[in-house]
């Protein structure tokens, strides 16, 4: 992603449409548990997505770039969904 801005225009907006899909889903996954009431009203739905991504992405590259480090992918997944449920989770 840090090499975006290096790309075409045309290839920029070819990356953003493929992640549309995804994205627009788990906005809306998010928007029904905040509707029911299991996530703070204040959240930026769009927001927690991309920083959902984001910390997924970051993971997946520094895992292949630098190995496996002292825990596994799947610790690695299982921590970024316990810290982001608890950052959105209404109490």
């Amino acid at each position: 992603m840090g090499e975006g801005r290096l790309l075409p225009p045309a290839v920029r907006q070819a990356v953003l449409e493929k992640m549309a899909p995804m994205r627009a889903a788990l906005i809306e996954r998010l928007h029904a548990a905040k509707k029911a009431g299991c996530i703070r009203p204040n959240v930026d739905l769009g927001c927690a997505v991309d920083i959902l991504r984001d910390t997924v992405h970051t993971g997946m590259l520094r895992h292949t770039m630098y190995g496996p480090g002292d825990y596994s992918v799947d610790t690695y997944l299982r921590t970024v969904v316990a810290i982001f449920i608890q950052g959105v989770r209404k109490p």
